[in-house]
């Protein structure tokens, strides 16, 4: 755990940020990967591409999305 007398640039940023937002933030994210895990593999099949091929576009766009 990040303790508040550190004054290193993170544990200033982990007092100031909303951590709901973030908690909310992060179950969505998971919801939607849990959610292309579970439909992409018959279309992607259907359409001739590895079934899971979305879900992997889907992972690779995130950690990106993420940092931001």
């Amino acid at each position: 755990m990040i303790s508040r007398d550190r004054s290193t640039p993170l544990g200033q940023w982990w007092w100031t940020v909303d951590r709901l937002l973030l908690a909310a933030l992060t179950t969505l994210i998971l919801g939607g990967i849990i959610l292309s895990l579970a439909a992409s593999p018959p279309v992607a099949t259907r359409i001739g591409l590895d079934p899971f091929h979305f879900f992997n576009r889907h992972v690779m766009f995130i950690l990106p999305a993420f940092l931001v």
